[in-house]
């Protein structure tokens, strides 16, 4: 396989924002990264979809996720939303529209934007109600509406939650753990803290004390996992 690499300029330091300027080319992709012109307030990107193909003067990582992954079942656990923000440009062009040449070209993404990144396939859960009567000692004692409020503690790991609903409890124990866990309930609102130090004390913490139970699905997850 032919494969090279041209690295043409160290790191710039932009906007608070790191860009490798790169070019890569494989039998199965070309890509070109670049840091984006502070001086320019006009941007041209123009995209083709089969197979993909990309020429973008200032592009988000939102934007490129969207474009490469459109068709694939992939979950994005982004640590920080504002990564999703970052802009480069760059010039791509792929073979063919397979996973493993996508996956490829989002790396070197991933790294001209000096962000890390975990590919895994992770466990699916389903958050069930087990016992209503100890749920309810953690309900809300706030009226209707709810204003919901979640602390997280730098010093101790520790999240401090008040009118949290199911549903955004089960988004917060996705985002903390390497796990993706589901649940549809709006109407079950409460209040709750808990450390995110380990997964396993935590599921007996929910069933002891909320009747809550965090249950394996069997199933996996490809998941990118994204930090800066």
């Amino acid at each position: 396989m032919k494969y090279i690499t041209l690295l043409t300029f160290a790191v710039f330091f932009v906007s608070c924002q790191n860009v490798i300027n790169e070019v890569t080319e494989t039998d199965n992709y070309y890509l070109k990264t670049e840091k984006v012109s502070t001086g320019q307030k006009d941007y041209s990107n123009t995209f083709s979809v089969d197979p993909i193909a990309i020429d973008a003067e200032n592009i988000s990582l939102k934007e490129l996720i969207n474009t490469l992954f459109k068709n694939e079942n992939i979950y994005f656990n982004i640590k920080n939303k504002k990564l999703l923000e970052k802009k480069i440009a760059l010039n791509l062009s792929l073979k063919n529209n397979n996973s493993q040449s996508k996956k490829a070209v989002f790396n070197n993404i991933l790294s001209a934007l000096n962000l890390n990144k975990q590919f895994d396939s992770i466990t699916i859960y389903d958050l069930k109600i087990i016992d209503t009567i100890q749920l309810r000692n953690y309900y809300s004692k706030e009226e209707r509406p709810f204003r919901t409020e979640i602390y997280k503690s730098k010093d101790s790991d520790s999240i401090s939650l008040k009118n949290v609903s199911l549903k955004d409890l089960s988004k917060l124990i996705s985002e903390n753990f390497n796990v993706i866990v589901n649940s549809d309930n709006i109407k079950v609102i409460v209040d709750y803290n808990f450390k995110v130090d380990n997964l396993n004390r935590l599921k007996k913490e929910l069933k002891t004390n909320l009747g809550l139970e965090l249950s394996d699905t069997n199933k996996k997850q490809d998941t990118y996992t994204i930090s800066d």
